[in-house]
C-alpha cells in the first residue's frame, strides 16, 4: 500500500490588506521529500499521519510541506509554486492508494476564495477516482462543496484552544486506511452547512455550550453510531461567498438523523456565541487594584496574529500612557523599527522610541515615549504548551523595553502569542505582573487559565475584531448570521454524499 503525505497550511484574514508572501513560509521552513519525515516536533497533524501510516507498514511517499502563520490572502504565485512542486512529486509516485494532506481549510489567495478546495480538486484530477483523499483541517475551516466533492474524509480539530493537532492527523490517516482495507464496507462522509460565523473569542471546548456540543458528538463515536465527526466554526474573518460553518459525520450506514440532530443543536447555540467586550481603560483600572499575585489577562484578540492580524497595535500602551497609569503590565507587539533602535541604543540605556503601527497604520497609531532597554535577544524560544508543546519559534531580533512599570516585548515576528514562554523566555515572568496582554483569541486559555486571576476581552482595534458587525464584509450571502437571522430552513445538505 502506497500513500503520499503533504501539507499546505495558512489561515487567511480577508481584512488584513497585506498579501502573505513566500517569506511567511520561509519562517517555518520549506520541507521536501524526506524532510517531512524528519523535521516534525511530534505534535503536528503531519506527525500524526506519519505515525499511523508507519505503524501499519504503509509505504509513505513524502512530497512537500509549506506552513505559515495566519495573515492576509496568500500571494497567488505561492500557491501556484506549491502545486507545481506537489504535482511533480505525485506524478512520480503514481499509482497511489491514498493521499493524506494537512490543510487549514480557511485559506484564501489573491486569486481564489477556496485554495484548499482548489488543491483537493487538482490532486483528485491527478491521482484519479480510486485513490482515497483524506485531509486534516482546523476547527475553523471553511467547508466548501469543492472540498466535499474531492476528498473522502475531512477531519477537523476537536479542541479550541487547539491541542489535538496530532490526534486529528491520526484520525485522517486512520480513516484513509480503513477505507482502503475494507472496500466492501465503505465509510461515507455526510455534511450539513450552517450559514453563520461567530467571534472566535466567544466559545471554547474547555467549558460552556460549544464544549457540551462536542462532548455530545463524541458520545456518538464512543457508542459506535458513527466512525468520526467534525464540527467546524468557520473562521470569522474570512470574507468569501462560498462555504460556511458545518457539521460532518463519517459512518458505514446512514447517519443523517444524527447529523441533523448535531446541526440543529449547533444552530440553536448561535445566540450564545458573543463576547463580553470591555474598554481598555476599564480593564487597566481593574488591574491597578489587582493584588491577587496572579495576572489579569487582557485579551487583545482584534490584533491576534493567530487570526491573521498584524500584531503591531500599541493601543494598550497608548491607554496606559494616556491614563498615566502605574499598572505593572506585560505587553508584546511586532515593531521592527523599535527593535532596531533598541539594539542601536544598547542594554541599560534609555532612548526615545516610536512603537506600534509599523505594518498597518490604518488600524492603530504609533506611540512615542522614553523607554529603558532592559534586554536584547535573538527571539528563538520553545513553546511550553500544552498547545504545540516543543514548537521552536523564531521571532527575529527581539528587545524588552521598560516604561514606568510596564515591560514591552517588541520583535520582528509575533508567534506563540498565547504561550507563557513568549514572555518567560525573554525575562518577563507573567505571574509577576498585575496585567498581561495577549494578542490572541482563545489559544492562550490552555496556558493562562490555570494561572490568571481573571480574563477580560478588550475593545481594541484590529483586523480580527470580535465585533463582527463593524468589519467591512462584502462577499457573504444575504442570509448569514449574525448579519441576518437564520433558522432550520437555512441548513443545507449537499446532494452528493460520499
Amino acid at each position: 500500500m502506497k500513500i503520499a503525505i503533504c501539507e499546505f497550511h495558512q489561515e487567511t484574514n480577508s481584512f488584513n490588506p497585506f498579501p502573505s508572501p513566500l517569506e511567511d513560509y520561509l519562517v517555518f521552513g520549506l520541507w521536501e521529500g524526506e524532510e517531512l519525515l524528519k523535521n516534525g516536533n511530534g505534535s503536528s497533524a503531519l506527525d500524526g499521519m506519519i505515525h499511523v501510516l508507519e505503524e501499519n507498514k504503509v509505504q509513505i511517499v513524502p512530497t512537500c510541506r509549506m506552513w505559515a502563520n495566519a495573515a492576509g490572502p496568500v500571494e497567488a504565485q505561492v500557491v501556484e509554486d506549491y502545486w507545481k512542486n506537489l504535482s511533480r512529486r505525485l506524478k512520480e509516485a503514481l499509482p497511489l492508494d491514498g493521499v493524506c494532506i494537512s490543510l487549514h481549510g480557511a485559506t484564501q489567495s489573491t486569486a481564489s476564495q477556496d485554495v484548499c478546495g482548489d488543491l483537493l480538486e487538482k490532486i483528485r484530477q491527478l491521482v484519479g477516482p480510486s485513490t482515497i483523499l483524506s485531509a486534516s483541517l482546523d476547527l475553523h475551516a471553511n467547508i466548501t462543496e469543492k472540498m466535499l466533492k474531492n476528498a473522502e474524509f475531512l477531519c477537523g480539530y476537536h479542541t479550541y484552544p487547539h491541542v489535538d493537532f496530532y490526534e486529528t492527523g491520526s484520525r485522517a490517516a486512520s480513516l484513509c486506511l480503513q477505507r482502503l482495507k475494507n472496500p466492501q464496507k465503505p465509510l461515507h462522509t455526510r455534511c450539513i452547512h450552517l450559514p453563520m460565523i461567530a467571534p472566535a473569542s466567544s466559545y471554547t471546548t474547555l467549558f460552556g455550550p460549544f464544549s457540551e456540543l462536542m462532548r455530545h458528538a463524541e458520545h456518538f463515536v464512543e457508542e459506535k453510531k458513527i466512525a468520526d465527526f467534525s464540527i467546524f466554526q468557520r473562521q470569522p474573518w474570512l470574507d468569501v461567498g462560498v462555504g460556511g460553518s458545518a457539521v460532518l459525520t463519517v459512518s458505514e450506514s446512514d447517519s443523517s438523523k444524527l447529523l441533523l440532530e448535531l446541526a440543529r443543536r449547533f444552530l440553536n447555540l448561535r445566540h450564545s456565541f458573543h463576547s463580553d467586550i470591555r474598554s481598555v481603560q476599564e480593564i487597566i483600572h481593574v488591574a491597578e487594584n489587582n493584588a491577587t499575585g496572579k495576572p489579569l489577562v487582557l485579551v487583545d484578540s482584534a490584533d491576534s496574529t493567530n487570526a491573521g492580524a498584524n500584531g503591531d497595535s500599541a493601543y494598550i500602551l497608548h491607554e496606559i500612557l494616556r491614563l498615566n497609569s502605574s499598572v505593572k503590565a506585560a505587553l508584546s507587539l511586532r515593531c521592527a523599527p523599535a527593535v532596531r533602535q533598541a539594539f542601536q541604543t544598547g542594554v541599560g540605556k534609555t532612548g526615545t522610541f516610536t512603537i506600534g503601527a509599523s505594518i498597518n497604520s490604518s488600524m492603530s497609531a504609533p506611540v512615542t515615549l522614553q523607554a529603558y532597554v532592559q534586554s536584547l535577544h535573538d527571539g528563538i524560544y520553545t513553546q511550553e504548551g500544552p498547545a504545540k508543546r516543543g514548537l521552536v519559534n523564531h521571532l527575529g531580533p527581539t528587545a524588552v523595553l521598560k516604561f514606568r512599570n510596564t515591560s514591552i516585548l517588541v520583535s520582528e515576528q509575533l508567534l506563540g502569542a498565547g504561550d507563557l514562554q513568549l514572555y518567560r523566555h525573554h525575562g518577563m515572568e507573567p505571574l509577576f505582573y498585575q496585567m498581561v496582554a495577549v494578542k490572541t483569541c482563545t489559544s492562550f486559555r490552555a496556558s493562562y487559565l490555570p494561572v490568571a486571576s481573571d480574563i477580560i476581552e478588550a475593545d481594541t482595534p484590529g483586523a480580527a475584531s470580535s465585533n463582527l458587525l463593524t468589519l467591512p464584509f462584502r462577499n457573504l450571502p444575504k442570509r448569514f448570521y449574525p448579519f441576518a437571522e437564520i433558522d432550520e430552513s437555512d441548513l443545507t445538505i449537499p446532494k452528493r454524499f460520499r
